[in-house]
């Protein structure tokens, strides 16, 4: 199973439609409709919009039973546009998903073969330490893939937020940025220059979204870069989202789901992996509603 961990919560889009989105939910409900085994571990709560999140994953067959549920509120996120590009506004102070500690956190059983971390649960505490220590609890016996889709507005404390991705980018097997994630970052220049240092901190795989223009992959011994599939752009909300979706359920017909596979891949498995996760990516712009996209 791919285990996703981090925000689920409840997405307010432009048009005032509420739907059940955060990065983990997204990425476990297109995991699950990829065909992969998929669960989701986040706090969730009691109310409404907890009870939205929980049927949207039942009806997908995303296992929660790891979700520690409380009477805390759903985190909320108030999506807007400029220029085409999402901008969030979240409520998240005090809510089930922001309250998660690392005693909150069950026992991983031995079906987790994966782990996918990231998101504004890594924002600010509790949670952020939660799923830190548990990247690093487990690092070591599963694979993992980190994207800190990051949200300026989320983050609590600019340099502990830093510190804290510097820890677990040593520690990932994966790390996924955009390019507006990178420049945040690492500040102006070379973006390609920039994502391949990373991984002389410990990853074994990098990949560099750049939304129109495709997607570029790092490993130790290959650089490759792709062109985003042309679809009818909707709603690019959740498109990163959908490429790791896209990139673990690759690696995972591909049989690369440790650390040496993915390290060592060769080309030809490296351009087959990042051809589906672009396509997932590209397609699910093409749909309203990130976890309605269909795979």
């Amino acid at each position: 199973m791919i285990l996703c961990c981090g925000d689920a919560l409840i997405d307010i889009l432009p048009d005032g439609i509420e739907r059940p989105g955060g990065a983990a939910y997204n990425t476990a409900i297109l995991l699950a409709r990829l065909g992969q085994r998929a669960g989701l571990l986040a706090g969730l709560s009691h109310d409404s919009g907890g009870q939205r999140l929980c049927k949207g994953l039942k009806d997908a067959g995303v296992s929660f039973d790891l979700c520690p549920l409380s009477d805390s509120p759903s985190p909320r996120a108030l999506v807007t546009l400029e220029n085409g590009t999402p901008r969030y506004r979240f409520e998240d102070t005090g809510s089930a998903g922001r309250q998660l500690t690392f005693d909150d956190l069950p026992p991983l059983p031995d079906s987790v073969e994966a782990l996918v971390l990231g998101g504004i649960s890594l924002t600010g505490d509790p949670s952020a330490t939660a799923f830190e220590t548990l990247m690093a609890q487990e690092t070591s016996a599963r694979i993992t893939l980190l994207d800190p889709n990051i949200r300026p507005a989320a983050i609590e404390d600019e340099q502990a937020f830093r510190d804290r991705l510097d820890r677990m980018i040593a520690l990932a097997d994966i790390v996924k940025l955009s390019a507006e994630d990178l420049s945040w970052l690492e500040g102006p220049g070379n973006a390609e220059e920039k994502a391949h240092g990373f991984l002389a901190h410990g990853p074994g795989l990098v990949c560099l979204t750049l939304g129109a223009e495709g997607a570029v992959a790092f490993t130790h011994g290959t650089r490759l870069a792709l062109p985003a599939t042309k679809v009818a752009e909707t709603d690019t909300v959740g498109a990163g989202d959908s490429f790791n979706a896209g990139l673990m359920a690759a690696l995972a017909q591909h049989g690369k789901m440790n650390r040496l596979s993915v390290s060592t891949m060769t080309p030809e498995t490296l351009h087959a992996v990042m051809e589906t996760a672009i396509r997932i990516a590209s397609e699910s712009i093409a749909h309203k509603g990130a976890s309605r996209k269909p795979a």
